[in-house]
């Protein structure tokens, strides 16, 4: 069965990021602006993430953390288990993997999309939390790759996952913001990126990690540390056989939110 799921990851990598997003270009600066490397880069912005909140002291955490239930995210936090933090590693691999079923028309259009192809656009979260329910990944990684993008996280059976959630949201959109795009003329500054995320979080309800992460980035950017270099040499191999841990085909998942296209 282990071979069987493998070849079905494998398969799935190949298609996604060897065919159909490969060749997105930035014309201005001649660079390769695909999934593939996005994922890597956000895996890494992730990593320096949590390594930082995991390093700060917990009076500070206990400040500088704006929820309701803010131990919720310093438990998640202090009490990272090694399973845990690779999870958050392989669901920014996977959480754009969607996209393979976006036309590329939309996917590489270097203008702004119309209200349609945005919600075209917009259900990649869907397609990919699909993808993944087929293959059998872990709730938890279903739900986060789900709500990946500002959403109203109110809904009960996934409340435990807001953590995970809110670390994939925000560094998500930065990754994103920082990275030359198709659809945009220059590249944007710090200044202008953190803008930006702001207005992007509070689509939603807002990020409890929005004040650490601008504090992150900012000291980042100060001592000109690259924060998305970490997994650049990562391979499809290597993404398949990390993320077989995290698979279980004979599970029953149920926590996870039931995810259906709309039309």
């Amino acid at each position: 069965m282990g071979l069987i799921m493998n070849k079905d990851l494998t398969d799935l990598l190949i298609e996604t990021y060897g065919q159909t997003i490969n060749d997105i270009i930035s014309k201005k600066n001649g660079l390769k602006i695909d999934t593939f490397t996005h994922s890597l880069k956000l895996s890494a912005c992730m990593v320096e993430f949590v390594d930082y909140l995991r390093k700060m002291p917990l009076s500070e955490l206990n400040k500088k953390i704006k929820h309701k239930d803010k131990d919720l995210f310093i438990n998640y936090i202090k009490n990272l288990s090694f399973a845990q933090y690779d999870k958050l590693i392989v669901m920014c691999w996977w959480h754009d993997i969607g996209k393979i079923k976006i036309s590329k028309k939309i996917l590489a259009k270097p203008g702004k999309l119309t209200e349609d192809e945005y919600k075209e656009m917009s259900k990649h979260s869907v397609h990919s939390a699909n993808l993944l329910r087929e293959l059998g990944f872990s709730d938890d990684i279903i739900a986060s790759v789900f709500f990946h993008h500002p959403k109203n996280f109110s809904e009960k059976k996934i409340y435990v996952f807001l953590p995970a959630i809110s670390l994939l949201e925000i560094t998500d959109i930065y990754t994103a913001l920082r990275e030359p795009r198709v659809y945009r003329e220059k590249d944007l500054t710090l200044e202008e990126s953190i803008k930006i995320l702001q207005s992007e979080l509070e689509k939603g309800l807002g990020n409890p990690f929005y004040k650490i992460f601008v504090e992150f980035i900012t000291e980042k950017e100060n001592e000109h540390y690259d924060i998305f270099k970490k997994f650049e040499k990562t391979t499809l191999k290597d993404i398949a056989e990390k993320s077989m841990h995290y698979i279980d085909k004979s599970k029953q998942i149920s926590a996870a939110p039931v995810v259906k296209n709309e039309d």
